[in-house]
């Protein structure tokens, strides 16, 4: 038992509703932002530069996410004032959105909201698993599918509707009270103090280059990849000069880390350990193949099928219908058998079946039902995915390497992802839309295939069954 374990049954509820919260605010941005920036900027002005919303954004988030791990694996008591300050941040950010006079005003201030998705996956999952022992923690984090899949669901409608009959503007002061509200819940939910956990402190020294080196790699080529077809195309100089930095920079995150081991930024035994390595790599795989389905296949209805906007945008709402049911039940399993492994090969079994499916359906004569009706199948590996990485880091990684092995985890989810658009993009250009999201799905299945080898060498093993 811990001060976390021993809080109050109100609190601990308290500290559910502050992650559901958040999260279900920060599904409805990202399901909105694509539609509300170009919008945005017809009115204030910044067609050529929106985009740098989400680039700048992403770097934050990516750089926070370790960094919100050492804090939180240095001092556990400090997760809940982590994530309360970055709710109101974020709250903060998205409000100057909504009275903003200059895309400036949007893009500047956007760049702390990166901080939200870092307190959101690195602390918010991990303090579930703080507050409650592995089935329980499993459980509630199946909710988070849910509460991903209607936001993603209500997102475009109900943002759609609000743009196109009132503003822009209102749409972010409907969302950023979520943010705020998250942020209040938090600091009036679980609380303990440093001396109350200080048996689950770790001695972790903070290693300034290999902080900086892992900064300037991340931020650098997720930079690099985001403005490779805009500000800064592939083969220019300022392309090749982040893609050195880049390059220079993982050299010597190595270097730290093998010269440091356990005291570096990145701790080696954290590195090592196999369940922290697979789940790593395979949220970098399955993110790389996700994006081909969900970022591009809208654009395939609209410039091949020729349907409209609202029909195109229903295609990721299917996308989501399984998550409303599917997040729990999926939690529950994962907290049965105190490992995700089972669960992650059956996600991943069908998201490889649906991208055959795709490859040879895809062409102009497809009709958008047959697209919507796999959709709704395809939601069971993405509602999979959503609860897997929530809830098999606080299960199938040991205490000591939980928190730092989380963020590692959550690093190669925005890494995926990022690496996925400016690829499936330069894929799309080269061979257009018909045929290139053909080719963009072969390529995916790849690493469909790749995210499946990484779940055979899971280990079945729990925390609790090592302790």
């Amino acid at each position: 038992m811990s001060a976390f374990t021993e809080a109050s049954d109100s609190k601990k509820k308290l500290t559910l509703a502050a992650l559901f919260c958040g999260l279900f605010g920060s599904i409805l941005i990202s399901a909105t932002q694509s539609t509300m920036l170009p919008v945005a900027a017809l009115e204030i002005g910044g067609e050529g530069i929106y985009s740098l919303v989400a680039t700048l954004s992403g770097i934050v988030s990516v750089i926070a996410m370790p960094l919100y791990g050492y804090f939180a694996a240095k001092d556990p008591a400090v997760k809940p004032k982590l994530f309360s300050v970055s709710m109101l941040l974020a709250s903060i950010v998205i409000f100057i959105r909504s009275i903003a006079a200059n895309m400036w005003m949007i893009i500047l201030p956007g760049m702390f909201y990166g901080l939200c998705s870092a307190a959101i996956y690195v602390i918010g999952y991990s303090y579930i698993r703080d507050i409650y022992d592995s089935k329980k923690a499993a459980y509630y984090l199946g909710f988070t599918a849910t509460m991903q899949s209607i936001g993603q669901i209500a997102g475009p409608l109900i943002g759609g509707t609000i743009m196109d009959h009132l503003s822009w503007r209102y749409l972010n002061h409907l969302i950023w009270p979520f943010l705020l509200l998250s942020g209040i819940l938090s600091v009036c939910g679980v609380n303990v103090k440093k001396e109350d956990v200080k048996e689950l402190c770790k001695d972790v020294a903070f290693d300034f280059w290999g902080a900086i080196s892992l900064a300037l790699f991340l931020g650098c080529l997720s930079l690099a990849l985001s403005i490779g077809t805009s500000f800064a195309p592939f083969g220019s100089m300022v392309s090749n000069l982040l893609f050195v930095i880049s390059g220079v920079s993982f050299v010597s995150l190595i270097v730290s880390i093998a010269k440091l081991k356990e005291k570096a930024f990145l701790p080696l035994g954290v590195l090592k350990e196999r369940n922290t390595l697979c789940l790593a790599l395979a949220n970098l795989f399955t993110n790389f193949h996700t994006m081909a389905a969900f970022f591009f296949l809208p654009m395939f209805a609209i410039y091949v099928l020729q349907a409209s906007a609202t029909a195109s945008g229903l295609i990721t709402s299917m996308f989501a219908v399984a998550g409303l049911f599917m997040g729990p039940i999926w939690g529950k399993m994962i907290g049965k058998s105190g490992s995700a492994k089972q669960v992650y090969l059956i996600g991943t079994g069908i998201r490889i079946a649906i991208t055959v499916i795709f490859i040879f359906i895809l062409n102009e004569s497809c009709s958008i039902y047959v697209i919507y009706g796999i959709m709704l199948i395809a939601g069971l590996y993405n509602s999979q995915t959503g609860v897997t990485f929530a809830a098999a880091p606080q299960l199938m990684i040991r205490e000591e390497n939980r928190v730092m092995g989380n963020s590692v985890i959550q690093i190669c989810q925005s890494v995926g992802s990022t690496i996925a658009v400016a690829f499936y993009t330069l894929i799309i250009a080269i061979f257009g839309v018909a045929d290139g999201i053909r080719t963009a799905f072969m390529i995916s299945l790849v690493f469909a295939v790749l995210a499946f080898v990484m779940g055979l060498f899971m280990t079945k093993g729990t925390a609790e069954e090592k302790n």
